[in-house]
C-alpha cells in the first residue's frame, strides 16, 4: 500500500505493452517534452532491447543512484508536482515516491517479504472525503508517542491552517478534521491543497481538493 493508493509491483516491459506505451507517448503533455515517434518501428528500435531482457550497465545504475541521492526531492518539487496534476492529470511518480529509484535499480533492495519491524514513525493516509466541500478528515498513524505537526498548505507553499502544532499524541491511528477554513477563520477558496505531517524527524505529504 502506498499513500492509500493500493498495491503495486514492477515488472519488465514486454512487446505486449507497446500499444499502451505508444498511447502514453502520444498524449499531448508527454509529446510536448519527449516528442518520440510512436510508430512500431520506432518503438522496436528504442524499446525492443528492454523487452528482450537487456540489462542496464552497472556504471549507469551507479550513476542514476548517485544522482538520486545527491539531489533529493524537495518540498517545492512535491508542491509543483501536485499543481501540475491539477492541469494535466498526470504526475511524476519519482517525485511522490523517491524510494522507487532504489526499488527499481538497487539489486540489494528487497520488497514484499512479509511483516517487518516498524522503522517508520508516522504514516499519512488518504483523507476522506476527497474531493470535499465542507469538511474532510486527515488520517495518520503514529508508531509511538511523539510530538506532531500537521499543516495545510496551498499550491504556493503558504500555510493555510495548522491542524496540529507540536502536540504529543499516542501511538496508533488518528483523524483530524479540517473544516476548509484558514488560520484567520476565513473560508479557504476552492482548489488544490497539501497536507504535511512531521514527527520525530520524519515527514509525509498528502493532497486534497476543496470544491
Amino acid at each position: 500500500m502506498v499513500d492509500g493508493v493500493g498495491e503495486f509491483s514492477f515488472r519488465r516491459l514486454t512487446r505486449a505493452d507497446f500499444p499502451l506505451l505508444a498511447g502514453w507517448l502520444a498524449e499531448p503533455h508527454v509529446a510536448r517534452w519527449w516528442n518520440h515517434d510512436v510508430d512500431p518501428e520506432a518503438l522496436e528500435r528504442d524499446f525492443g532491447a528492454s523487452a528482450d531482457g537487456a540489462e542496464i550497465y552497472p556504471w549507469a545504475v551507479a550513476q542514476f543512484m548517485s544522482w538520486s541521492q545527491s539531489d533529493p526531492v524537495s518540498w517545492k518539487e512535491r508542491m509543483r508536482n501536485g499543481a501540475v496534476y491539477v492541469i494535466q492529470h498526470n504526475r511524476n511518480p519519482f517525485v511522490d515516491h523517491p524510494e522507487f529509484v532504489s526499488m527499481i535499480y538497487d539489486s540489494s533492495n528487497v520488497v514484499g517479504t512479509g511483516d517487518a519491524p516498524r522503522t517508520w514513525t508516522v504514516r499519512l493516509r488518504a483523507n476522506a472525503p476527497n474531493p470535499f466541500h465542507a469538511r474532510t478528515s486527515v488520517v495518520f498513524e503514529l508508531a509511538r508517542h511523539e510530538a506532531v505537526s500537521l499543516i495545510v498548505f496551498d499550491v504556493s507553499g503558504r500555510v493555510v491552517r495548522r491542524l496540529i502544532d507540536g502536540e504529543v499524541l499516542a501511538p496508533g491511528p488518528h483523524a483530524v478534521e479540517w473544516d476548509g477554513r484558514a488560520e484567520d477563520g476565513s473560508t479557504a477558496p476552492s482548489g488544490l491543497y497539501f497536507t504535511r505531517i512531521v514527527s520525530a524527524g520524519q515527514a509525509a505529504a498528502g493532497r486534497l481538493v476543496r470544491l
